[in-house]
C-alpha cells in the first residue's frame, strides 16, 4: 500500500464490487392517505361583473387554499379573471372580459364554480356575413 497523504490513508484503495442479494418479500400495504384538495371551489357571495376590462371585484369563495396572486381563474358564467390579491377566503379579481356568458354589470350568483386555468387566448377573427341559401342550397 502506498500512504501518500497526511492522514496515512491508502491512496490506492479500491474496494471490491458488492452485488445485491435477492429481493425480500413484499411488504404490507400502507394506510390510505387523506383526501386531496378539490380542483375547484365555489363563490360564497354574489358579485357584479365589472363593466370595464381591467376592473376589479372582490369575491368570497369557499376555499382559497389553492389560490395564488397572479393566477388566472375562470368563474362560471362570469368569464376569465386574474387574482390580484387574496385576504383569507376573499379574492380580488381583475376582469379580463373573456369567456363570459353573462353580460357585464350583471350579478353572479352564489355557488358558481371558480377554477384555476391558463391565460385566456387571443380573440379569433370575426365571422363573415351570413347569407340566405337559395332553393338549391348553394346561395344562388
Amino acid at each position: 500500500m502506498i500512504f501518500a497523504n497526511s492522514n496515512n490513508c491508502p491512496t490506492d484503495f479500491n474496494p471490491p464490487p458488492v452485488s445485491a442479494g435477492p429481493a425480500g418479500p413484499a411488504g404490507r400495504d400502507g394506510t390510505d392517505g387523506s383526501d386531496g384538495a378539490s380542483a375547484y371551489t365555489v363563490s360564497a357571495s354574489t358579485f357584479v361583473i365589472p363593466t370595464v376590462t381591467g376592473g376589479s371585484v372582490s369575491v368570497s369563495i369557499a376555499d382559497a387554499g389553492w389560490a395564488a396572486v397572479n393566477m388566472y381563474v375562470f368563474v362560471e358564467t362570469a368569464g376569465y379573471f386574474q387574482i390580484s390579491s387574496i385576504s383569507g377566503s376573499v379574492l380580488t379579481l381583475t376582469y379580463l372580459n373573456k369567456g363570459r356568458t353573462a353580460t357585464q354589470g350583471s350579478t353572479v350568483a352564489v355557488g358558481r364554480r371558480v377554477t384555476p386555468c391558463g391565460a385566456p387566448g387571443v380573440d379569433g377573427a370575426a365571422g363573415g356575413a351570413v347569407g340566405t341559401a337559395g332553393g338549391d342550397l348553394t346561395g344562388s
